[in-house]
């Protein structure tokens, strides 16, 4: 084996170097190995040799330079890249390393031009040159259409470029958003309030309400799981897509939202893959009913709901009780703490 085989090795064998600067935890230990590393472990090279020999696997486009603070690191190329950019120029390997900097988010090729320092019609070629040998590709993203990004060809776009769940194609699909919103709408209807006992009619049903005490009310989990199993969907939902989900119907003035009965706010049938402890704080905070008759927000005439978005601001849009309140009554406009409060505001 060959000093410049043993040198790859070794650089090879230690894909991680302490930096010597302070830094957070998250940052404290940085891909590549440092040249003292290489001089303990090849203790029969000089320093000399061991720079010409990395300057040698960097013209064969094997090793990368990494510079931490002030110490340099070299990190080995990955085989597969390296024979894929082995014969590129020297400005094509500039404007390739500049787009897989960026990684999943893309580059500009705005930017390229830039910070490269290269012509604008060099940089035009050698994108025209990489697009055609499959190392990058152009991305549409949904913040910016006319922008020209850029990145390697074997990466998935981030959700900040295609726009994640909702958008297909980068166009909003709001066929997909519709369907999922009646889904859970209808979802959380039904959770709502108790089925019609036998003889009841549609009048009295109007009145019933759960007891104060029940827990049965749909949560974002509930949603997502139900979601899940529709078969609608074309996407894999997280959670925080489906509370997303949820708060439009809540502003929407279809469902209104109440606080979780009792502390335990991990629902018992979710298994320990589904649980995520950064998203209790909202998606297990609370619970949703469903508001009878149309959206609060549409107000559409003999649907029994007074109608335009200013009904859902006062409390007694969102008033639980209001079916029962009346002057005189056990709950009454007089003695309301909620429209007194808001009065007072």
């Amino acid at each position: 084996m060959s000093d410049q085989d043993r040198l790859l090795a070794v650089i090879r064998q230690h894909p991680k170097a302490i930096s010597p600067l302070p830094a957070s935890p998250g940052a404290v230990r940085s891909t590549g190995a440092s040249e003292d590393t290489l001089l303990k472990e090849l203790p029969h090279l000089a320093k000399l040799d061991i720079v010409n020999l990395v300057n040698s696997l960097s013209e064969q486009n094997l090793v990368d330079f990494v510079t931490v603070g002030r110490q340099l690191l070299f990190k080995a190329k990955d085989a597969n890249e390296a024979n894929k950019t082995r014969d590129l120029s020297q400005n094509e390997k500039i404007v390739y390393n500049f787009i897989k900097a960026e990684k999943t988010k893309g580059i500009w090729i705005t930017d390229i031009k830039s910070r490269s320092g290269l012509h604008n019609q060099v940089v035009n070629e050698c994108i025209k040159s990489l697009e055609k040998f499959n190392l990058i590709k152009r991305v549409k993203s949904v913040k910016n259409p006319t922008r020209r990004l850029y990145m390697l060809y074997d990466l998935t776009p981030s959700e900040e470029i295609t726009g994640g769940a909702w958008y297909t194609d980068q166009e909003l699909d709001v066929a997909f958003i519709e369907g999922l919103a009646d889904i859970s709408f209808k979802f959380i209807s039904a959770r709502s309030y108790p089925k019609a006992p036998p003889g009841m009619d549609a009048v009295d049903m109007q009145s019933t309400i759960h007891p104060p005490e029940y827990s049965g009310y749909a949560s974002t989990r509930d949603v997502h799981s139900c979601l899940k199993k529709s078969g609608i969907l074309k996407v894999d939902l997280a959670l925080e897509d489906v509370q997303t989900l949820v708060d439009r119907l809540w502003y929407d003035g279809k469902i209104m939202r109440m606080k979780k009965i009792g502390d335990d706010r991990r629902n018992n049938s979710m298994s320990d893959d589904d649980y995520d402890e950064e998203e209790e704080s909202v998606a297990d905070m609370w619970m949703y009913r469903a508001v009878r008759g149309e959206s609060v927000g549409r107000g559409a005439p003999g649907s029994g709901v007074w109608g335009g978005v200013w009904w859902s601001e006062v409390p007694c849009g969102r008033c639980n009780v209001r079916g029962f309140c009346k002057s005189g009554g056990p709950v009454s406009p007089e003695g309301c703490v909620y429209f007194s409060k808001w009065l007072e505001f």
